[in-house]
């Protein structure tokens, strides 16, 4: 008997070591994650943008996700979740750092990297643009934005009675920055898909460009004095033909019917410009 409890009380004190080993570790992959965010978030947005830097932090950001989620995927801290007291905390700092591992491989890593190559197509040097490379863009922006979603649902069914400040601080710095991405990632998105459309994915595509400038510029859209027509197909851009604003007859009546909106402040002028 006393060598079972003895046997018992060693592997006890064994899994507490391994225990607090994994913890410490997972603490500063927590710290190093964060870090990273920061950086990133601040060459993402400087005036001046880096894809090159982007690239390099995304992938600093996914290993130390990676990381962090390898740290608290461990059975034994599954099994210390049970635990009255630091259970609620453990459970909380393995599903954020499932979440933020899920993000940044998923969605961060491939964002980034097809950004850097649609950036590198659309280069204006004369030769047609990779519309492939638009397609794997989108195709990215929609991974990222699922991910973000179940992610954000993930930490919306975490309870977070009983966990202690650090974690929970983490867990809604996590939750901020998910929050956020996600109506950007969902207007960005059909934007990526309508890129190689515009580039004459499939079938030509005829655009017109209306170009001013700063003296035809008004505040209910002012005058346009020239005119481009641009032909895109597979990725091929080519001007057709240009014309000058005064080349169009002038018409009476709007070419199509006017919104009531429109048609109510124009009345307003003219009551304005009738009363002075």
């Amino acid at each position: 008997m006393r060598r079972v409890a003895g046997a018992f009380g060693l592997a006890l004190v064994a899994a507490l070591a391994w225990l607090g080993v994994r913890a410490v570790l997972a603490a500063g992959e927590a710290v190093a994650l964060v870090d990273t965010a920061g950086r990133l978030e601040a060459t993402a947005t400087a005036p001046t943008l880096d894809l090159g830097a982007v690239r390099e932090e995304a992938a600093q950001l996914a290993s130390h996700a990676e990381a962090l989620a390898g740290h608290t995927a461990d059975p034994l801290w599954r099994a210390a979740e049970l635990v009255p007291g630091i259970g609620p905390t453990l459970a909380a700092v393995r599903v954020t750092a499932g979440a933020v591992d899920h993000v940044a491989a998923r969605g961060v890593t491939p964002t980034a990297a097809a950004a850097a190559d649609v950036v590198a197509a659309l280069r204006l040097d004369g030769e047609r643009v990779d519309v492939g490379a638009t397609d794997e863009l989108a195709v990215a922006l929609t991974a990222a934005r699922r991910s973000v979603d179940v992610a954000r649902d993930d930490l919306a069914r975490l309870d977070m009675t009983g966990v202690v400040g650090p974690a929970a601080r983490l867990v809604e710095r996590v939750d901020t920055a998910l929050s956020a991405a996600q109506p950007v990632l969902s207007s960005v998105e059909p934007a990526a898909r309508l890129l190689a459309a515009f580039l004459g994915d499939g079938e030509p595509r005829r655009i017109l460009l209306m170009v001013q400038n700063p003296a035809e510029l008004r505040a209910a859209g002012g005058l346009t004095g020239t005119f481009l027509s641009l032909e895109a197909s597979d990725g091929r851009i080519e001007l057709v033909d240009h014309a000058d604003g005064a080349a169009f007859p002038v018409v009476d009546a709007p070419a199509i019917p006017l919104p009531p909106d429109t048609r109510a402040a124009r009345r307003r002028g003219a009551s304005c410009k009738t009363s002075r």
